[in-house]
């Protein structure tokens, strides 16, 4: 309960600081310059990842402008919205996003543009309820206030369920396009179909099957591709284990024959780096977010977390 109402304090913040940026912008006249609104027929929205604002740009195609709000490499569990960015996305009508407490620092922008904020799991098989691998000390309290695994986008099925989804909600914004957005997601779904055969062929080839991630982002992913994933590293995005913890986690190691532990490039990883001085592991990264170099668009993106997971030390 202190977790949520300290999340309602921070955006009830955000707004006001919003709120007050807006008013000055009004009284000096930049905003009605700013924001106009643009005579160009198409649909202006704003994706919370990069790869909701991929699906979104794939199906709107030309029909429709995407605003991406977390900057590529940023961390959604760090990330804070700042005054300016929300009022660059005051003239949007909809706003796309996962939900589940991922992306709560999009109420800041639905509150100032009156846009809905839709998550992308209506046709997703969500993992709920389920104990998560981290290993925890006995008397940490669990600071998870969210039932439902977030990152149900590295499942390839998962994301052609969304991109089907978002045919449903371009066509309920633009009826009169309907067609065209059917037609776009058609030719994206039989990409997406021939990528997770492509990411089936790969890990397939896995010598390793067990797994240690950093953060608990690569659950969907793993149960998608035949991975299990023995422990985390830390409890929480931010959170480090404690010297328990970490006993714990070298346990793991021993146990299940871990030769590679995967960090995260948006998160830190030096608790990380300190803990494998006396161990014969090595440290990959993988990816849950892309949008920087080399990982642009969702299929370079999972082509490179299944690339990296059958790499052999």
């Amino acid at each position: 309960m202190q977790m949520i109402r300290r999340k309602n304090m921070k955006n009830i913040t955000l707004l006001l600081i919003i709120l007050s940026s807006l008013l000055f912008l009004i009284l000096t006249g930049f905003l009605s310059a700013r924001i106009a609104p643009t005579d160009t027929g198409r649909l202006h929205v704003a994706a919370t990842i990069a790869p909701v604002a991929d699906f979104a740009q794939y199906v709107g195609g030309d029909l429709v402008d995407v605003q991406l709000i977390l900057t590529p490499g940023a961390s959604p569990h760090t990330f804070d919205l700042t005054p300016a960015k929300a009022i660059q996305l005051t003239n949007i009508s909809a706003i796309f996003g996962i939900g589940h407490g991922l992306d709560s620092w999009a109420d800041g922008v639905a509150s100032i543009s009156g846009a809905p904020f839709i998550a992308l799991d209506k046709q997703v098989s969500l993992l709920c309820g389920q104990e998560p691998p981290s290993i925890r000390a006995s008397d940490a309290p669990d600071e998870s206030d969210q039932p439902c695994d977030p990152h149900y986008w590295l499942s390839v099925p998962n994301a052609s369920a969304m991109v089907n989804q978002l045919v449903e909600e371009f066509s309920a914004l633009d009826p009169l396009n309907s067609a065209i957005y059917r037609s776009n997601a058609d030719l994206y779904l039989a990409e997406l179909s021939q990528l997770d055969a492509d990411i089936r062929t790969r890990t397939d080839t896995a010598t390793q099957h067990d797994m240690v991630t950093f953060h608990e982002s690569f659950t969907y992913f793993a149960q998608e591709y035949g991975f299990i994933i023995r422990a985390t590293v830390e409890p929480s995005p931010g959170r480090e284990p404690s010297p328990q913890q970490l006993a714990a986690l070298q346990q793991a190691i021993n146990v299940y024959n871990i030769d590679t532990l995967y960090k995260e490039p948006q998160l830190s990883d030096n608790v990380l780096q300190s803990f494998i001085k006396d161990l014969n592991v090595r440290i990959q990264t993988l990816d849950p977010l892309g949008g920087v170099e080399g990982r642009q668009g969702y299929s370079k993106l999972m082509l490179y977390n299944a690339n990296t997971l059958t790499q052999t030390p």
